[in-house]
């Protein structure tokens, strides 16, 4: 199992290297992928979008995601762009 801390923001101008950390634990993680989202506050349309490009690559590649911690922020934004599936795998 890999755990990964989400920061408390996820907007456009910081997605560089967040996007090189989602693709290293896609890489090296086992088949069980925790996301800890319980800090991230401010979400954008291109966070919410890595966020869902990294569930799909997960289950592509056989992997589980599991969400914890999701706040009001990370509902809505799921909600509000039809990406309500993104937080199916939520414990």
């Amino acid at each position: 199992m890999h755990h990964l801390q989400l920061p408390e923001d996820l907007l456009v101008e910081d997605l560089a290297s967040m996007a090189l950390q989602l693709e290293a634990v896609l890489v090296d993680s086992p088949e069980v992928i925790d996301i800890d989202a319980s800090h991230l506050e401010q979400v954008d349309t291109a966070g919410m979008q890595l966020l869902y490009a990294f569930a799909r690559d997960a289950q592509r590649l056989g992997k589980t995601v599991r969400w914890h911690g999701l706040t009001p922020a990370v509902r809505e934004a799921a909600h509000v762009l039809g990406m309500d599936a993104l937080l199916q795998g939520e414990v």
